[in-house]
Parts: C-alpha cells; structure tokens; sequence
C-alpha cells in the first residue's frame, strides 16, 4: 500500500509538472521546469560583472525619492551582447570556475542567458568558444565592480559571495516549490484516501458506530449545525476537526522547516535578513498554494464531489478555514517585505507590483469579518456579491503582483492560473447544466399558505437538488438558490389548494401519543385531510420538477401572489452529482426519515426508493403542508406531527425506539431546522453506542 501511494503521489507530481512546463515553454514551477541560476559556477561570474559600466552602457536623468535629479546608468541586453570587454571577461570567468561543465552545457547557458532574461532578447554577437578564443593572455586586472572596460578577473571573495545568494536562494525556491505543491497535492488526495479507506470498510460494524459514534459528533459540545461564540461560527464535527488540525498542522510545518543560509552573501549583509527573505517567500507560496484548494473545496461542480463521499457543507465548511491560512499567510508575507524594504518604502510602494499585492492582500484580509456567519444569515444575497467581487479583486490582484514583478519569469503565476481554471471550470458547468434543462422555463407558482408555496417546472427532468434563478425578481439574475426536487411528477394546476376545512378537520383528528398524530387512513388508502380538500381545477401528471419552497425575507418572498415566473433551472446536484464512493443507503434494512417542515422534499426519492423497511417522522407548523404534499408520501409508513395542533416530536424517543429494538442495520437521514438536526446527530451518536447493530447518519443540508 505504501509503494502504491508512493507512486501516485509521484505520478501527480510529474502531471502538475508536465501541464505546467506545456503551458508555456521553459516555464512551470522553479524547480519543477525551471531553472533559475543553473550552471551556478556561470550565474555567479554573470552576477559579480552584471552591473559593471560597459562602454555601450548609457547614462540619463532620474528623479531622486528627495524630488532632486541623479545619474542613472542603464545597460541594454544589446549592449550585453555586442560588449568585447563583457563577453571575453564572463568566458574567461566561467572558463576558470566550471571546468566540470560541458561545453554543450556553457554554449546553451551562453546562448540563452549572456544578453539577459528576457523572452525577446539578442543572441550575443559569437559563441563561448569564440569569445574565450579572443583571451590569448591571463588577464591581471581584478574586476573592482565599477568599469569594465577591458578583459578582466573576477575576485574569489566576489564569486564566492555571489555562488552563495544564487544557489541557497534558488534552493529555497525550489523548496517552496516542492513544499507548495505537497500543501496542493495532499490537500486534494487526502479526502480521496479517506474516501477510499471509508468505503473499504463501509460494511464493517465496528467502522460504521465508529463513525456514527465518534467522527460524525460535534468536536465539542452538541452544536453543529447551530450557531457557537456568540453567534459567530460553527463547530466542526470530530471528523472534519481532523482534517483541520491537518492543515493547520501542514501549513506551520511547512513554514517552518527547510531553510538554510549561505553567507557571504552578495544578497544579504546577515543570516537574520537571509532567513526573513526566504520565510517571506515562502509565506507566499505557500498562499498561493492554498488558493485553488479553497476554490476547489467551494465550487459546486469540484471533482471532489464525485470521487469522495465527503458532502459538499463539508468543502464548504473547509473552505473558509483554507482561506483563513491563506490570509495569514499572505498577510505575513506582506509584513515582512514591507520590513525588508521600509528604508526604500517611498520608491516601491509607486510601483505597480507592490500596490497590486497590497490590493491582494488587503482584499483577503477583508473578506474574513464580512464572511460571519450573522452575515451570511441575515443578508446572504448581500454577501454573495461582495464575496464574488472582492474575490476577483484578490485573484486579479494575485496575478498582477506577479507580472509586475517578474514578467512571468518564474512561474509564480501558475498557481494563479490553477485557481481561474478551477474557477472558471466551476461556472462552465454551471452554464451547460442551465443550457441542458433548456435554458428560459415557464414555472407555476401555487400558494399553499401564507409561509409555503408549491413550485411546479415542466418539461424538466432532475434529482437532488437544483439552483432556481428568477430573472425577473430582481436585477441580480445571475443569483441561483438552491432547493431540494421533491418530485419529477409535476401535476400542473391553475388553481389554489383550498383549506378552509383542514383546521376544523384536524381538530378531531385521534392523537396516538403524548406528542404525535398519525395520519389515519381509509380502506381506499386515502387520507382523511384528502376528503376534506378541495382543488378548483382538475390537473394531471405530467414531467417536471416540483419544489416545496418556505417564503423567507429576501428574494422568495417575491414569489407571493405570483402564478407564472420565468426561471432557469441549474441541476442536478445532490443525489444526481453523487460521487461514486458514497455509501449505497439499500445496504441498510432500516430507514429512518426525519424531517421537518420543506426537509421532506430532500427525502421523498428515498421515501419510495429504498428496498427495505422504511419509516417517516415529520414535524410540519400546520396540515396545509401536508395536504399539498400528500401524493409524495401516499402508501409510507409516517408519523406526522403537527405544530399548529401542539404536537411536537420527541427525537430521543423516537431514534431509541428505531435503533435499540432494530432488527438490522439502520440509516438516520435527517432533513429540517438547524435545533432538529443537531438533536438528531446527538442522540445518533449516543445510542451508536449501545446499539447491537450498526447505525448510519445522513444530513441533508445546504450550507452557508
């Protein structure tokens, strides 16, 4: 198994590589398709006469951070190349220095590197061979780092300071390279081996109370689903707290580790201001590692889903904790540049690449307040569009740094260029699944009360659930939400469920217990609410989608008093875009529904779908519900509880009943208020560990 790992651990590496050096030649990751000062022995002799005044060297007028004008020299890679003096120095100079290098290897480093670094830049005017051919005498005069005008030496202390700051800052590179792609890598493989482990193990009884019992849990406290600290957060489960100490974990070690100084440095007068450099680049990479991986874990169509049987809250959840690391991360970055260049602050912070990274990292740091939870609750369209803007911003900030600052030489922009195509992949498919249903759709709007109203697409086929986009609501049509499909059986009707009768109905109804109704059924299999219901206009099963939708503050409480409205339907998601290692809920013999309120259109299709023993507890305000819903529950074993009547259903009672006198294994699925599934969850956990059989808990929920 380890050898395995090992080799696909090694065959994504040499993907990401090979994608990244196809993308634009001699280009990818340093390290990974890039070379930065390879032959170092050349780079250093380059280095120490780089900045000599050559006789092609121009000299012209600057204006001084003090508002005054100074001398500025200016030597052009045509000059680099053409310089008698320039090119016979460096040959003798590398001639001396890498005696071990081949001369296919000098002519190559010649070619591509004596005029420069530029993409479009002068061969020098003759070869290596040639140039050292013109030195017929040792030359006697040490270059002393002002004029070069004629053949001369480079000093040992000046190359050997100069071979240090190239090779241990090219080292560094190359690990914040390898380290970068092991925070990506193992980001994306770590739920996949879970998944694999998970589903290795699904039909193990001990593995599945394991789970139930301990991993599914809160990580503290019986809150999941509601709010903690004072409203602010979520608690993660035990088994998502896991993987967050992974990558708090990975991040601190990967920012800790692998430095190492070389001194003298032509660089760095100190090993203090040596390491600062190395650790601000690194916090760097690192957040820009962490990027596409909060991308991939928020997008609704990430690969992610398909191949895990992680649920797409979970990414969601996860996600902001990778943006919190990517934030301190690069806000470290930041710091410690503007430490490293404070004295030159004036000149660097006019020039495009320090503001654009400024932009960029203000950006991230921004988005963490304004992404609360009271926020996201209280104003979720709000928060969207900021989110959505201001992430552009800092992916367009990112970007921009870079070019500025390096013209798109060492490749630091390929990480960038991951996340707008993880990005833009995510917003492709969401166009084709819009374009695949059809595009503009007529839906019916049929009011059940005034909290519910009933949502009827025909012509469209999906499960799951879908994002409906209403373009004519508001002028934020791009704006999708999500709703669980009860039903692909749509039974269009022009007219409005009547129930003037249901509450004088269902004050007679026999109440089986203390704090639940039964829906009593006639010989017909007819429900008594159905005598008792009226619908002015006879309808008929026709293909199409139907959505239960609770009317809340905001955009769907536009939908009151409509009866047609144009939308869009982007589907499916859900159970349709499930991936393939999900557990099969038919290998439990025991299901057990709960639902409450519009949570029963997440749970029809297993209502009427699962092979073995299934029961339904639903906790609904008022029978309205009940009575437009009817058909989805016709002919399942249910008990109903009605708040409007004082019912209210008690979970303990309920889930001990289900799992200790079970018979087999059972499966909890769980749809409704935030308080029913976290009671749901506890309760699950704790009789996991009392019951003789094993116990499953699937929540069905969207996540802010």
């Amino acid at each position: 198994m380890g050898r395995k790992s090992n080799l696909f651990f090694a065959l994504w590496l040499f993907w990401l590589a090979a994608v990244f050096v196809e993308a634009r030649t001699g280009h990818g990751l340093i390290g990974y398709g890039i070379d930065m000062y390879k032959p170092a022995c050349a780079s250093a002799c380059r280095s120490v006469i780089g900045m000599a005044t050559l006789n092609c060297t121009t000299m012209h007028h600057d204006h001084s951070s003090e508002g005054g004008m100074m001398m500025m020299s200016m030597t052009s890679p045509e000059c680099y190349a053409t310089d008698d003096a320039f090119l016979q120095s460096l040959a003798f100079c590398i001639s001396t220095r890498c005696s071990e290098l081949s001369p296919a290897t000098i002519e190559t480093y010649w070619e591509k590197n004596v005029a420069g670094t530029e993409d479009v830049q002068p061969n020098p005017k003759e070869s290596y061979q040639r140039a050292l051919a013109k030195v017929t005498v040792t030359p006697t005069v040490t270059f002393d780092g002002k004029v070069l005008n004629s053949t001369q030496l480079v000093a040992a202390a000046d190359y050997e300071a100069n071979w240090n700051a190239l090779t241990a800052f090219e080292q560094a590179e190359d690990t914040h390279s390898r380290y970068g792609l092991i925070l990506l890598i193992s980001g994306i493989l770590l739920p996949v081996g879970c998944s694999l482990a998970h589903f290795s193990f699904a039909s193990n009884r001990v593995v599945r109370k394991f789970v139930a019992g301990f991993l599914d849990q809160p990580a503290f406290g019986t809150r999941h689903r509601l709010s903690i600290f004072l409203g602010l957060g979520l608690a993660p489960t035990r088994g998502q707290a896991l993987f967050i100490f992974y990558l708090i974990a990975i991040n601190i070690i990967l920012m800790s580790v692998g430095y190492e100084s070389r001194q003298p440095s032509a660089w760095f007068g100190d090993v203090q201001g040596e390491i600062i450099a190395y650790v601000s680049n690194r916090a760097g990479v690192l957040s820009f590692a962490n990027i596409p991986l909060l991308f991939l874990f928020s997008s609704r169509n990430s690969f992610l889903l398909w191949l895990t049987d992680w649920s797409r809250p979970t990414y969601v959840f996860l996600h902001k904790w990778i943006a919190f690391l990517a934030t301190l991360e690069a806000s470290l970055h930041s710091v410690l540049y503007l430490y490293q260049k404070f004295a030159d602050h004036a000149t660097e912070s006019q020039l495009p690449y320090w503001y654009w990274g400024i932009i960029a990292t203000l950006g991230m740091v921004v988005l963490l307040p304004t992404s609360i939870l009271p926020l996201r609750e209280r104003a979720y369209a709000w928060f969207l569009n900021w989110h959505i803007a201001i992430s552009i911003l800092v992916v367009a900030g990112c970007l921009l740094h870079i070019i500025y600052r390096f013209d798109n030489h060492w490749g630091y922009e390929n990480w960038i260029y991951i996340t707008i195509a993880v990005w833009g992949f995510d917003y492709l498919v969401r166009i084709l699944r819009i374009l695949r249903k059809g595009f503009v759709k007529n839906a019916i709007v049929t009011s059940i009360d005034d909290d519910y109203v009933k949502i009827e697409v025909p012509g469209v086929s999906a499960s799951g659930y879908a994002y409906l986009y209403f373009p004519t609501l508001s002028w934020r049509i791009w704006e999708g939400h999500p709703f669980s499909i009860a039903s692909n059986v749509s039974k269009i009707s022009n007219g409005k469920v009547e129930s003037d009768k249901i509450e004088e109905d269902h004050l007679i109804r026999k109440q089986v217990t203390e704090t639940s109704l039964v829906e009593e059924q006639t010989e017909s299999g007819s429900s008594r609410e159905q005598e008792n219901t009226e619908v002015k206009s006879t309808s008929k099963p026709t293909v199409g989608l139907t959505f239960y939708v609770r009317l809340m503050p905001g955009r769907t409480s536009r939908l009151r008093g409509k009866t047609t409205i144009p939308v869009l339907v982007e589907a499916s998601y859900g159970s349709a875009g499930a991936g393939f290692l999900k557990d099969d809920l038919s290998e439990y013999p025991n299901l057990v529904v709960i639902a409450g309120g519009v949570g029963i259109s997440a749970v029809t299709h297993l209502l009427h779908s699962h092979p073995g023993r299934v029961k339904l507890y639903w906790a609904v305000r008022s029978w309205s519900l009940v009575t437009a819903s009817e058909d989805l529950i016709e002919g399942v074993d249910k008990e109903i509880f009605v708040g409007s009547e004082g019912a209210r259903m008690d979970v303990t009672t309920v889930l001990e009943c289900e799992i200790l006198d079970a018979s087999g294994a059972v499966v909890v699925v769980v749809c409704g208020p935030k308080g029913m599934a976290d009671a749901v969850r506890a309760q699950v956990g704790k009789l996991a560990a009392k019951s003789h059989v094993a116990v499953k808990l699937v929540e069905e929920s969207f996540s802010w």
